[in-house]
């Protein structure tokens, strides 16, 4: 009986959302400076936060008010918040012009010795890179000749090139490594163990994604005879870390780290997004149930990516230490191999507004790096692990990067120019 009576509450619901049509706000948000078009604008009402929509890759948005006055808010990561009161229903789609933040990081290290330094051709585009011990795997796209794995120096010498071309391998996404040392092509539907035997690109045993998502990606680290994995809960608001030894025994979860002030609106709401993104399994012809379906899609989405956004919680592995960065409390938090806390220590560089929400591991050295953003480029700070603290940003000018990592205190990133199709890896010494 309470199933029934929440899904009539979720149609009611639903339902009134398209009631709303004389109330119906429509916009296109713009770069201040540039005009460009912003996609992925958080556009929501001030007086009810849970009522907001995104803006598409064209700027648009569309949202339905739930007062004739209501104030809307424009967030958006890089730009000042805008608040605006619009009125509904006008003939063209209003004009939102977002300013970009002009907040400086702190003072900053420009040096001659930061020059990107490319490693491979402009002529081809590399798709992803991993690390294997000192040397490097790359996947590569070189035009009608398709995909190749390729195993590299440090220094960018190709030591082997393995062909993709011919093998009815589609859809792929990128090369991993896992928490055991052994690589991995992964595609949308499937993956492949990838084998390096005497320098020699081998592609091994196919398995299912189902079996990449649930058995490896989840293992984050191998410590002797303990395996640490981690499970995410409540669209990222819960990461659950547990152990595991070498016979398959689980052992009990040593670490929660929770968005608690989330959690209790999150439940609550748990029922209208799950209707939200399942309802689009409803096959129907009627134009009028065609809106409706995508409006609770939009309220759902919204939902889930922003306002219930968990935050990604990492856990790195220091010789024979677990170091987890507790971003819902504030500490680099310490643990042995088998879950027990060693220490603590307090963190904020996750309050700054232009935090990247994420940080780089250096599996040689075992430094730590965040990653922030401004409109002159990528600043990559160095994480002092026994205060807490970071170090003076290092300035990098490129912001069209897709990927960041360091090894060995080199910086490698892949890098595209505004006017160049491919991307390219590069490499700067820190």
């Amino acid at each position: 009986m309470k199933t029934f009576f929440s899904t009539i509450l979720f149609l009611f619901l639903a339902t009134q959302i398209f009631t709303q049509n004389d109330l119906v706000v429509r916009g296109k948000v713009l770069d201040k400076n540039a005009l460009f078009p912003l996609e992925g604008v958080s556009v929501f009402e001030k007086s009810n936060q849970q009522n907001g929509t995104i803006t598409n890759e064209k700027g648009f948005f569309k949202i339905n008010l739930s007062a004739p006055n209501s104030t809307l808010v424009f967030s958006y990561l890089g730009y000042e918040t805008t608040y605006e009161r619009i009125l509904p229903n006008l003939n063209e789609p209003e004009i939102i012009l977002l300013k970009p933040d002009i907040y400086q990081l702190p003072k900053v290290e420009i040096s001659a010795a930061l020059r990107l330094e490319p490693m491979t051709k402009s002529y081809e585009s590399i798709v992803d890179f991993v690390f294997w011990d000192d040397q490097i795997l790359w996947l590569k796209k070189r035009g009608e000749k398709g995909y190749f794995l390729v195993l590299a120096e440090k220094n960018g010498q190709t030591i082997d090139e393995y062909s993709l071309k011919g093998q009815k391998i589609r859809e792929l996404e990128s090369v991993t490594k896992s928490c055991f040392g052994s690589l991995h092509l992964v595609c949308l539907n499937y993956g492949f163990q990838i084998d390096i035997i005497n320098n020699t690109i081998q592609l091994g045993e196919k398995y299912t994604r189902q079996d990449y998502d649930y058995l490896i990606k989840p293992c984050l680290a191998q410590i002797d005879n303990s395996v640490i994995f981690k499970k995410e809960l409540s669209n990222g608001l819960i990461s659950e870390f547990y152990t595991a030894d070498a016979g398959g025994k689980w052992n009990d979860v040593f670490k929660v780290a929770a968005q608690e002030e989330l959690l209790k609106s999150y439940n609550e709401d748990r029922g209208l997004i799950t209707y939200g993104q399942n309802v689009g399994t409803i096959a129907t012809n009627n134009p009028l149930e065609s809106r409706k379906i995508r409006g609770v899609q939009a309220q759902a989405d919204f939902l889930s990516r922003i306002i219930y956004k968990g935050i990604r919680i990492p856990l790195f592995k220091r010789n024979d230490t677990l170091l987890i960065l507790n971003y819902y409390e504030n500490q680099i938090q310490f643990f042995d191999k088998f879950g027990n806390q060693l220490a603590a220590r307090n963190i904020n560089f996750h309050l700054n507004k232009k935090w990247d929400d994420n940080v780089i591991f250096d599996e040689k050295t075992g430094q730590l790096y965040a990653i922030f953003n401004n409109k002159n480029g990528r600043f990559l700070s160095r994480i002092n692990t026994e205060t807490g603290e970071c170090a003076p940003p290092i300035h990098l000018e490129s912001t069209f990067i897709k990927k960041m990592a360091v090894h060995d205190d080199i910086l490698y990133l892949l890098h595209v120019e505004r006017t160049e199709p491919n991307w390219i890896l590069h490499k700067v010494q820190l």
